[in-house]
């Protein structure tokens, strides 16, 4: 029963209706003109009987048009909930989809900051070695600056030592050509 169609136990159901229909039909029409043939009671009896007989199973068939009609409804209830279902399973479907994409997008993102991370990290040790390595020259700058400037002030003494030579050596000289004169 489970592998009938909804289609199918339809179908069924309006060939078991017509059938009974179409039996009951006949029957009247068979029992009005048996009535007006037969004119003895007892085979007339006999013949309804016969026909109650019939009936009762028609009664069996319209028992199975109603179970057929009631499985066809569990049925049409059950595909509506595969429908949702399945309609849900899409809609999860297409979430799990974005979800995945944005997963995809932080990840690159991730790359993308632990690079730049990274990338910043070597110019800050960089950075930090450029850094010692200018004070050494600055304090091996300010170290030369320092004897220069030594150096200097002994050249400035050494040549004022030397104007003030020079200057006695003119005075002398001067007096000299003013004894001589």
């Amino acid at each position: 029963m489970k592998d009938i169609s909804s289609d199918e136990l339809k179908s069924q159901n309006k060939k078991l209706r017509l059938a009974i229909t179409t039996l009951t039909i006949k029957y009247q029409e068979d029992n009005q003109r048996l009535g007006e043939q037969i004119s003895d009671k007892s085979e007339q009896q006999k013949i309804i009987a016969d026909y109650e007989q019939k009936l009762q199973g028609t009664d069996f068939l319209l028992d199975e048009i109603d179970k057929k009609e009631a499985d066809r409804k569990n049925m049409e209830v059950r595909l509506e909930e595969m429908f949702e279902y399945e309609a849900m399973v899409e809609e999860m479907v297409t979430e799990i989809e974005t979800k995945e994409k944005e997963n995809e997008e932080l990840k690159a993102r991730v790359t993308e900051l632990e690079e730049s991370y990274y990338a910043a990290d070597e110019l800050n040790t960089e950075f930090e070695t450029n850094e010692t390595s200018l004070e050494k020259k600055i304090d091996e700058k300010d170290f030369q600056i320092e004897k220069l400037k030594k150096e200097m002030e002994k050249l400035e003494e050494m040549c004022l030592d030397e104007a003030d030579d020079i200057d006695k050596y003119r005075n002398k000289l001067t007096e000299i050509n003013k004894a001589n004169s």
